[in-house]
């Protein structure tokens, strides 16, 4: 498929590389496309999405049925994300692979930007120094939605993340993310920042942009679907 093929969805060239068919064992084409974080096989009526860059994780497969699904979890993801709060860590460790160095506690209330709250020193016997401001700790919940709540067709709500840092975060705390299931199949844990899908013991780890990847995917394998061969 080249770009002035395309003129219904041109923004084909700048989300998706097609990197050209294949064949798997069986003999079943295979078609690839990549962008700079993912690599995408489809074989037939699946979908598969790994990541070469974040994220370390094994990949999954998608249905063709399971991937509007998939985008209706995006677009809520990005319609709801901002209004969650965030409590986070990271940290600068002073000898790779060891537990010990500068760790950085940040806080995002809902709808403002994350801020660093504290920063401490974790020593090699795991207590901590304090250098700067405050740290804390957070109680998380994940809440049972019950019945489960029907968001979108093929997606269920099933559980709301909830956390409170106490001294930091108001009382009451704030939702941080949700659960849902997707298809019956698929477990969608999202966070502000974070969205992982899981089925079994594979996983894919997606980020904000991806979604744009998934709808122009949706478009180039419907055209397929529609073309006589």
């Amino acid at each position: 498929m080249s770009c002035e093929q395309e003129d219904d969805y041109g923004r084909f060239c700048e989300v998706l590389e097609d990197l050209g068919r294949g064949f798997d064992s069986e003999g079943r084409v295979i078609r690839r496309f990549g962008t700079d974080r993912l690599e995408i096989s489809v074989t037939g009526d699946s979908v598969f999405f790994e990541r070469k860059l974040g994220v370390i994780c094994p990949g999954l497969a998608f249905t063709l049925s399971e991937l509007p699904v998939l985008l209706s979890a995006f677009e809520r993801w990005e319609e709801l994300r901002e209004g969650w709060g965030s409590f986070t860590q990271e940290g600068r460790y002073g000898v790779p692979g060891m537990s010990f160095g500068l760790r950085a506690w940040r806080y995002a209330p809902p709808y403002e930007p994350e801020r660093r709250v504290g920063l401490a020193l974790r020593r090699s016997n795991g207590e901590y120094e304090v250098k700067e401001g405050r740290i804390f700790t957070v109680e998380r919940e994940s809440r049972p939605v019950e019945p489960p709540e029907i968001v979108a067709p093929g997606l269920e709500l099933t559980h709301r993340l909830w956390g409170t840092a106490p001294g930091v975060s108001p009382p009451e705390g704030h939702q941080t993310g949700e659960t849902l299931r997707l298809a019956r199949r698929c477990t969608v844990t999202t966070t502000r920042d974070e969205f992982f899908v899981e089925s079994g013991d594979d996983e894919i780890a997606f980020e904000p942009h991806d979604v744009e990847v998934i709808q122009v995917l949706l478009k180039v394998l419907s055209q397929d679907q529609a073309t006589p061969r």
